[in-house]
């Protein structure tokens, strides 16, 4: 089965998941955490033991890299992989256990791999249908932007000039705030905004920037971006409104060798994105990105100021950014009408229900 954002996409074309599944999995109570399903272990049984004795029509559908040998024990039903991905980490494991990477990899019906090189490693380890569809993460629509909230923050930035650094990890803030503080030599009334990847760091952040001599706030406090030099956005399902409203941001793990997060979901908003070297999570992103030269890359504070300073100070940077990456965007699309038309022999459809899909 699916995450909660796949599922969206895919709950049109799966009418036999009931409507009990569909609010659990909507409203993120069972999810794909690594090895692992999470949520209620009720919610976790009722599931299993529903989809275990499903008729030859039904169908599993799993989203995620990752897998459970004993789930093929369980499910009497097709299994597939969809948006696979296989981390190099996991690769080396698996290939040194080929006893049991084989048995578990030939049961599944079909996988859909991120990229070739996912594709190749998905074969060499047992499976039989593979096919490279790409990252429906690219296809994923915009986040969600608050329109209340975007005017609330637009109106306390007014014209102060702002960058944002998102889904940093520890010993980003460090790196986020230091480049503040040269940009700012250069660029009076400087907002800086930086967006923790886990929220509960927000304080320690702040902390990092008053240590440095700045002055920062809290969103989670309810302050609003006036008068300090640091706001940390410290809350969730907020990445978009704060894209929205932001010219160019940062994308963190990228630094601190964290693989990088998803680019894709700034560049929707038509905002710049500058990376670390560390781009593993997203290779084939960053890869079409940095060669349609659609991206920056720095591997310092030094960097990244002088990086923020140049696309705040060069619009014609700025727009040759902006062009490079919507080529890449453009090349990268596609996984989602891929992934739908492979999936779609699996599910037994009326015309009815090929109609409301489409």
């Amino acid at each position: 089965w699916l995450t909660p954002r796949v599922f969206a996409m895919f709950k049109k074309v799966a009418p036999k998941v009931s409507d009990t599944e569909k609010v659990a999995l909507e409203a993120g109570t069972v999810g794909w955490d690594g090895e692992l399903f999470t949520g209620r272990p009720d919610w976790h049984n009722l599931l299993i033991n529903r989809h275990t004795g499903l008729s030859e029509e039904e169908q599993a559908l799993m989203q995620q890299q990752r897998f459970m040998t004993d789930l093929t024990h369980e499910l009497r039903t097709p299994l597939a992989i969809v948006n696979g991905r296989m981390s190099d980490r996991s690769y080396r494991r698996w290939r040194k256990n080929k006893s049991m990477a084989f048995p578990l990899l030939s049961r599944l019906r079909l996988v859909l791999a991120q990229n070739a090189m996912l594709a190749r490693r998905f074969r060499e380890l047992g499976a039989r249908d593979v096919r490279n569809v790409g990252n429906l993460k690219v296809d994923a629509p915009k986040l969600p932007v608050d329109d209340y909230n975007q005017q609330v923050l637009r109106s306390a930035i007014g014209t102060r000039p702002v960058w944002m650094a998102a889904s940093t990890h520890p010993g980003e803030d460090e790196v986020v705030i230091e480049a503040h503080k040269q940009i700012a030599e250069h660029i009076p009334d400087l907002l800086t905004i930086i967006a923790p990847r886990h929220p509960e760091r927000g304080p320690n952040v702040s902390a990092v920037a008053r240590q440095q001599g700045l002055t920062a706030s809290l969103r989670s406090d309810g302050a609003i971006p006036e008068n300090v030099e640091v706001y940390i956005a410290d809350t969730i399902g907020e990445l978009g409104t704060l894209y929205s409203i932001v010219p160019t941001a940062f994308i963190g793990g990228s630094i601190t060798s964290k693989g990088g997060q998803n680019p894709i979901e700034a560049i929707r908003f038509g905002t710049n994105v500058i990376t670390g070297p560390d781009q593993s999570n997203f290779l084939d992103a960053y890869s079409a990105l940095l060669n349609n030269k659609g991206a920056l890359q720095v591997s310092s504070a030094d960097e990244l100021a002088l990086a923020v300073h140049d696309l705040m100070t060069d619009p014609e940077l700025k727009q040759r950014l902006s062009k490079g990456a919507l080529a890449a965007l453009v090349a990268l699309s596609g996984a989602l009408d891929q992934t739908v038309e492979a999936l779609l022999p699996f599910i037994p459809l009326s015309d009815q229900d090929v109609a409301r899909a489409s």
